[in-house]
């Protein structure tokens, strides 16, 4: 006895998946700006801070332009002694795919296993070579169209799953929101 479903999913089918996704996936389309802030730290050095080559006594702060040292033998304010100061890292821009609402979520079993109660997580879409960012982000910012509203920070809840119809195309991660 022959399969009746036999040959049913077709190449001609996985383009119109993908190309249907990929329509939706689109800057235009129901993606939203959002924003993600990896846990990297940049340093620079320290504007007060001029080195003593002279004496190889790097550490002793002076202040940029003068030859005094900081009142009471103190460190410098800005770069602790270190004469490198931290700088924040300018978060990424992605336009992402964010459903907000549970009962529209992707179904899949490992997601509905982990998440009993759904308040406060949203699900995320977004191709396969997103991913990557997505696994080093250490929280994102949804729509900051509206941060003028409301500006939460979502942190990621397990690793970005990868799917697609006959290719791994896409990748679906959960995302929480912090307190």
């Amino acid at each position: 006895m022959s399969n009746p479903f036999s040959g049913i999913i077709s190449t001609e089918l996985k383009n119109m998946y993908t190309n249907a996704i990929d329509a939706l996936l689109e800057e235009t389309a129901l993606t939203v700006p959002c924003e993600l802030y990896y846990d990297t730290e940049k340093y620079e050095d320290c504007d007060l801070c001029v080195r003593d080559d002279i004496g190889d006594m790097g550490g002793i702060p002076f202040p940029g332009g003068g030859s005094n040292i900081f009142p009471n033998n103190q460190n410098s304010p800005v770069s602790d002694d270190t004469e490198k100061r931290r700088v924040e890292v300018d978060p990424e821009e992605l336009d992402l795919f964010v459903i907000f609402n549970y009962k529209k979520w992707l179904s899949i079993d490992r997601i509905a296993d982990v998440i009993k109660s759904p308040e406060g997580y949203v699900q995320i879409l977004t191709k396969i070579s997103n991913t990557s960012k997505l696994r080093q982000a250490k929280y994102i910012i949804i729509n900051t169209n509206l941060s003028q509203y409301a500006n939460h920070r979502f942190v990621k809840d397990g690793e970005p799953i990868p799917l697609g119809l006959g290719s791994h195309a896409y990748s679906l991660s959960m995302w929480k929101r912090e307190a």
